[in-house]
């Protein structure tokens, strides 16, 4: 989270603004010494505004394809957490529209352009429809599923597993977030210990080093 400071005539600080990261560009120098100067701009079509390099202070770790914004503690598990949120929306989805497996109907026979248009009916109103329907097809029609079945890959073991890497990517032992699967009274004193330990104090001894460094 980026600080913005704003001076007094006399360049002393006064006061200390936390700003969204995604509103702010890092301007490069010509001669690829770092920064120039940043941008910042909450929307795409709105107004630009410029602040030397003096005046922000980003937190962020070392990026070696991003060196002059470096990254924030979620990004190494993006892809997890995107593969995550994925998956709650396909769960949403199954309860709210309820069980519409993607497949074909196969037959034999030939079809009349009505009696196609009859079965058609009838599946769009059962897979449009807001509670559980009875879908019955005639004429010989089969359904065959094309799609994966959730269970065929590991659904919840998935999401186990990107719970996991993210918890990782912030240095968040499990039992700070109620997973007490494997966690006994002495387990969690040590991983509590362990978070405070490994996690916060780096963390703001980072921070407090930033702060002196940029006042």
């Amino acid at each position: 989270m980026p600080l913005l400071r704003t001076l007094r005539k006399g360049r002393k600080p006064m006061e200390l603004w936390a700003l969204r990261p995604d509103y702010l560009t890092p301007i490069p120098r010509k001669d690829g010494g770092g920064v120039d100067h940043w941008e910042f701009q909450v929307k795409k079509w709105g107004r630009k505004k410029q602040f030397t390099v003096d005046r922000i202070l980003p937190f962020g770790y070392a990026d070696p394809t991003n060196p002059l914004f470096g990254m924030g503690s979620l990004e190494p598990a993006t892809d997890d957490l995107r593969q995550d949120l994925a998956m709650v929306k396909w769960n949403l989805d199954f309860f709210e529209h309820g069980l519409t497996p993607q497949g074909v109907f196969r037959t034999d026979q030939t079809l009349q352009p009505y009696q196609a248009k009859e079965v058609a009916e009838q599946i769009r109103e059962f897979l449009l429809g807001n509670q559980r329907r009875v879908l019955v097809l005639g004429k010989g029609l089969t359904w065959e599923t094309v799609s994966t079945d959730p269970k065929d890959v590991e659904f919840l073991a998935g999401r186990a597993e990107n719970r996991q890497a993210v918890l990782a990517a912030l240095g968040v032992p499990p039992v700070k977030v109620g997973l007490l699967e494997h966690a006994k009274y002495d387990n969690y004193r040590l991983q509590a210990e362990a978070f405070h330990r490994d996690t916060i104090l780096p963390k703001l001894r980072k921070i407090e080093g930033a702060l002196d460094l940029f006042l």
